[in-house]
C-alpha cells in the first residue's frame, strides 16, 4: 500500500485537505479489502438478504476488491503531492526529509512483525542478510521477498519514485526545464514496459514494477495541469497513455485480473476530489484519520491475528473479534504515529536544522552546497 503514505507539507503552502480525505478513503479500501472482503461479498451473493442492500453492495465492491483502488489512490496522491514538494525543496532536502518520515516506522513495523512470527507463530526469524534487504526497501533489485505480510512492494515503489523525481529534479526537470517533464515520465514508462518485467524472480509478485510505478505519473500530470502547465487535452493524453500501458502489462503478466476495474475507479475517485477539493473542509477527525494511514498501512495485514489472540488472552468478547482488532489496529497505529513516526520526522527536521547552521557558518562561495 503505499501506498502515498506521506502528508501534504503543510509548511509550504496550506494544508491539501482534499488530500487527507482521498488518504481516508485510500486505507478503508484497503483495510475492506484485505480484512472484510470476503464477508460483504457473501452478503451481496446471499439472496436470504434484501435485494436493495445487496444490490449497493455489488455497485461498490469492485472500489474495495483486494484494495487495489486504495493502492492506486495513494499512488496517485504521491505523484502529485512529490511534484509539488521538490519544486519547493532542495533535493537534498527532500531526501532527508522522506527519510526520516518513511523510515523509523516502518523498521519498527518490520521488527515487530518478524518478533510476533517468532514468539506467537513460532517461525524462524530470516537471514540477517534478507532483513537487512527489506529494511532497505531495495528489495526487487536484491531479489528479497516481502516483509509486513506483502504490503512492503507498495513502498518499494515508492523509495524508487522519490529517487527517480529527486534525479530529474536535480536536471532541471522540476524547474527551468518542467514542460518537459511529463513527456519524459512517458518515456520512462513506456520504457519499462519494453524492458524485462521488474522484479521478475520467485516469491514476488511479478511485474508489479513494471505495471504499477507509472500510476505514480498521473498524480504529477495532474499537478501540472492544475498549476496550468499543461493543458486539460494533455492531461487526458497522457492519463490514458499511461492507463493503455496498464491495461497492456496487464493482460500480458495477470491475466487473471482482466475483470478487475480498480485503477479505472482511482482515478476517477482522485479526479472527483480534485474537482470539488475547494469543498471539502479541515476537521480534526478527517486530520487525525489521515494522520493514521502510514501506520494503519503498516501493521493491517500483520498485526491482525496478534491483536486478535491478545483480546481473546483477555476474554474480551464485547464486539465481533474483526470489530475488535479493529478497534486495537487503531489504537496501535495512533501510539505508533504520535511515539515513532513524529519522533522520526522531529529528527529529521533537527537534523536539517543543524545541517543548516552549520551552511550558515561556512565561508562564502561554499554556503550553496546541497543539503
Amino acid at each position: 500500500m503505499s501506498t502515498d503514505v506521506i502528508k501534504s507539507d503543510s509548511t509550504l503552502t496550506s494544508r491539501l485537505v482534499f488530500l487527507d480525505y482521498l488518504r481516508i478513503f485510500s486505507f478503508v479500501s484497503v483495510l475492506i479489502g484485505h480484512k472484510f472482503y470476503a464477508q460483504l461479498s457473501a452478503w451481496a451473493d446471499n439472496p436470504q438478504f434484501h435485494a436493495t442492500p445487496r444490490l449497493l453492495l455489488q455497485l461498490i465492491l469492485p472500489a474495495f476488491w483486494n484494495g487495489g483502488t486504495g493502492v492506486a489512490v495513494f499512488f496517485i496522491i504521491s505523484g502529485y503531492i512529490i511534484t509539488h514538494v521538490l519544486i519547493h525543496e532542495s533535493t537534498g532536502t527532500f531526501l532527508l526529509k522522506r527519510i526520516f518520515r518513511i523510515y523509523p516506522l516502518y523498521v519498527v513495523a518490520v521488527i515487530c512483525q518478524l518478533l510476533a512470527d517468532h514468539y506467537l507463530f513460532h517461525q524462524p526469524f530470516p537471514g540477517l542478510r534478507i532483513v537487512a534487504i527489506q529494511l532497505s526497501l531495495l528489495g526487487d533489485w536484491l531479489q528479497a521477498p516481502y516483509a509486513l505480510a506483502g504490503v512492503e512492494w507498495t513502498l518499494r515503489i515508492e523509495i524508487v519514485f522519490y529517487l527517480l523525481m529527486a534525479a530529474l529534479k536535480s536536471v532541471g526537470l522540476l524547474n527551468r526545464f518542467r514542460p518537459l517533464l511529463p513527456w519524459v515520465l512517458l518515456g520512462a514508462s513506456f520504457g519499462l514496459s519494453m524492458i524485462n518485467p521488474i522484479p521478475s524472480f520467485g516469491g514476488v509478485f511479478i511485474a508489479y514494477f513494471t505495471i504499477y510505478a507509472p500510476i505514480l505519473f498521473i498524480g504529477v500530470f495532474y499537478y501540472m495541469f492544475e498549476k496550468k502547465e499543461i493543458p486539460l487535452l494533455l492531461l487526458l493524453f497522457f492519463t490514458a497513455a499511461i492507463l493503455y500501458q496498464y491495461f497492456g502489462q496487464i493482460a500480458l503478466y495477470w491475466p487473471t485480473w482482466l475483470g478487475s476495474h480498480f485503477i479505472s475507479i482511482a482515478v476517477a475517485i482522485f479526479s472527483a476530489a480534485w474537482l470539488y477539493r475547494a469543498r471539502l473542509k479541515p476537521s480534526p477527525v478527517v486530520l487525525l484519520l489521515s494522520n493514521l494511514t502510514f501506520a494503519v498501512y503498516l501493521f493491517h495485514n500483520w498485526a491482525w491475528n496478534p491483536i486478535k489472540m491478545v483480546f481473546a488472552k483477555l476474554s474480551i468478547n464485547v464486539l465481533p473479534p474483526d470489530i475488535q482488532a479493529l478497534f486495537g489496529l487503531f489504537i496501535l497505529s495512533y501510539l505508533m504515529h504520535k511515539i515513532v513516526e513524529k519522533g522520526g520526522v522531529k529528527l529529521g527536521q533537527r537534523l536539517l536544522q543543524r545541517l543548516g547552521q552549520r551552511r550558515r557558518g561556512m565561508p562564502a562561495g561554499l554556503s550553496n552546497t546541497a543539503v
